[in-house]
């Protein structure tokens, strides 16, 4: 295990670890180690959506309102990923960390399962074009 950096705002360490699937290599919080270590079958998608569902939570308990029509929430997610490419950059062009990354990720795709989940409530409504 070998610790990779730590996020200054949620001082939590990540660890890079090897997927037992496949061989590659991904970045894990403590609990998801712990996880990781404790399911022989755990694997990189495994890993990834346990962190997804962990920001699901935190931001459904933050956010219990969701938008109600599909562009406001489709804006939800494309915020996000602006928030995703701006890690991004930072860590190419301003030694930003992998956690940051890994942070942003999850809460894209957090967003997206809350859009998936409210598919069927949407309501379809044209909005008035100004002439």
């Amino acid at each position: 295990m070998q610790n990779l950096c730590t996020c200054d705002r949620k001082n939590r360490d990540l660890y890079q670890v090897t997927c037992n699937h496949c061989g590659g290599k991904l970045l894990a919080d403590d609990e998801t180690y712990r996880v990781l270590y404790s399911n022989e079958k755990a694997n990189k998608v495994d890993i990834a959506f346990l962190q997804i569902e962990k920001e699901l939570i935190k931001a459904k308990d933050k956010f219990p309102g969701w938008p109600k029509d599909p562009i406001h929430a489709a804006a939800v997610i494309a915020e996000e990923s602006g928030e995703l490419v701006q890690a991004a950059l930072q860590f190419s062009y301003e030694n930003g960390n992998q956690m940051c990354l890994l942070r942003e990720a999850c809460q894209v795709g957090a967003m997206a399962v809350r859009f998936i989940e409210n598919l069927m409530e949407y309501d379809r409504s044209i909005s008035e074009q100004i002439n």
